[in-house]
Order: structure tokens, then C-alpha cells, then sequence
């Protein structure tokens, strides 16, 4: 193994341990694991191609490929005059993982829900007796926001508010690694209740008297109440045919969602 460090202090140092394998693979791999460990920090410039070639003792095309794989794993991003920047620690990689290993799975819409179902019904009652007043201020928001899309028929705005409410229950159980952990759960969120174009209305209408349930119950801070409500709300997703037993990679919503500013920010627009 080499070590070097090349000059100035923008430039951080990237050590050097290739063996026998895809080399643009390892390097990506090499380079993630320094910057998960925080020896790369965050807002500081990687190498240059060329210095990397040097480094690693390898061709710019592996070197293009190892950094192609880097950004498609959201650690670093090209930005012009710059050269290829570490990006800021944040949950889409870890999501984006997600997305890709339920696409290439047989799991269908119905096996996602049941997921979804077992970690809220399981978790999210536990919201009752240790979520801040903070805590239940924002899941109130989320829903109040909800409810209002609802009212004005802005469907996007239904979704992007609904995907806020659900990740703000988990949040609300008040412990922080869950909260890291379930994260990629806001993107399963998003495409495992999107129903289709002409069955916005019906849905988010419906839908809005189950939130509320839930809304009071974290409110009253009433364990049972919450318990029943979530139970609820996800018996009444069973018994609604979106497709269920579709797969979930043949979902068309699922690669629109993928490639949509929504999915990438959880906005619409």
C-alpha cells in the first residue's frame, strides 16, 4: 500500500490499495470508504483524473468510470471549474440502493405495503409516549398541509405532504438511528401509494379521515388509540386495489417517480 499526499489544501489525500479485481469498481469502493469514514471530508475536492491515474497507477478511463460510480452512489458530484467535489453526507444514496434492490427483486406493490405496515404499526404507536411537543407540531403541520392539497385538489402536493407525515410518525418515536436507518422508507413511501392518474381524487379523499385518526391519536398521546388507528389505516391500503399484486419494478409510476424532481427532493415542481 502507497500513501501521498498531493499539494494543497483543497486537495485531500487519497490512499492506494488496488488488487485483483474491476479495477474501477475497487477504486470507487476505495474512495467510498474514506469519505464514509469522514478521512475525505465533505465540500473538498477529490483529485484530478490525472492525479488519480498516478495515484492508483491506472488509466483516465477507469478513473472516469470509478467516478461515474461515485456520483451514481450520490458521494461526490462534478461541478464546473471545480473539478469533482465530496458531497454532503445525505440519505439518497442509501435510498437509491433501496429503489434498486426492490426493482430488481420478484416483490410485488402488496409485499412493499406489508412492509411498510409492520414497521408503523409496529414503531409508530411508541410516537404517543415519547414524541417532543416539537415532534407532534411537525407531524401536525404535515397534515394540516395534506389536508389542504386535498381541499384544493393538488394532488403532487398530496403526495409530497403524505410522504412528510409518515416519515415525520417514525421521527416522532424519538430515536435517532431509527430515524437514519428507515429513511430510504420516505422514497418506498412515495411509490408504494401512488395510485394511478384517475384515482387521485378518491384516494387522497378517503385517505384524509384515516390521517386525521392518526393525527388526534398522537395528539391525545394515546398509545391504544394510535395503535388502532395506524392498524387501520393499513387495513383499509390492503383492501385498496392499486395494483397490488403487480411488481413493483412494473409499477409505471415507480421510473416516472425515479427520474422526477419529486423523488429526488420530495417536492413537486
Amino acid at each position: 500500500m502507497t500513501s501521498s499526499a498531493l499539494p494543497g489544501d483543497r486537495t485531500p489525500t487519497v490512499r492506494v490499495r488496488v488488487e485483483m479485481s474491476r479495477l474501477s469498481d475497487q477504486i470507487a469502493d476505495q474512495i467510498e470508504a474514506q469519505i464514509l469514514h469522514g478521512d475525505l471530508d465533505s465540500g473538498k475536492r477529490l483529485p484530478s483524473e490525472a492525479e488519480l491515474c498516478a495515484e492508483f497507477d491506472v488509466s483516465r478511463s477507469v478513473i472516469r468510470d470509478a467516478l461515474r460510480t461515485l456520483d451514481a452512489r450520490g458521494l461526490v458530484e462534478a461541478r464546473p471549474g471545480r473539478g469533482t467535489i465530496i458531497r454532503a453526507p445525505n440519505q439518497e444514496a442509501l435510498s437509491l440502493a433501496v429503489m434498486s434492490q426492490l426493482m430488481r427483486s420478484e416483490l410485488s406493490m402488496a409485499d412493499v405495503v406489508s412492509a411498510r405496515a409492520t414497521v408503523d404499526i409496529g414503531l409508530v404507536p411508541l410516537a404517543a409516549e415519547r414524541a417532543t411537543d416539537d415532534q407532534i407540531a411537525t407531524v401536525r403541520e404535515s397534515y394540516d398541509a395534506f389536508s389542504n392539497a386535498v381541499e384544493r385538489e393538488l394532488w403532487e402536493e398530496c403526495s409530497a405532504a403524505h410522504v412528510l407525515f409518515h416519515v415525520g410518525l417514525i421521527d416522532a418515536v424519538n430515536t435517532p438511528a431509527l430515524s437514519i436507518i428507515l429513511s430510504p422508507m420516505q422514497h418506498v413511501i412515495m411509490l408504494s401509494t401512488l395510485p394511478a392518474a384517475e384515482e387521485w381524487h378518491r384516494t387522497w379523499a378517503e385517505e384524509l379521515p384515516l390521517h386525521e385518526a392518526i393525527m388526534d391519536s398522537l395528539t391525545a398521546r394515546n398509545t391504544d388509540a394510535l395503535h388502532q388507528s395506524i392498524t387501520r389505516h393499513y387495513d383499509w391500503i390492503r383492501a385498496f386495489p392499486h395494483g397490488r399484486e403487480t411488481l413493483f419494478r412494473d409499477i409505471s409510476a415507480v421510473g416516472d417517480l425515479l427520474r422526477s424532481r419529486f423523488y429526488r427532493t420530495g417536492r413537486p415542481g
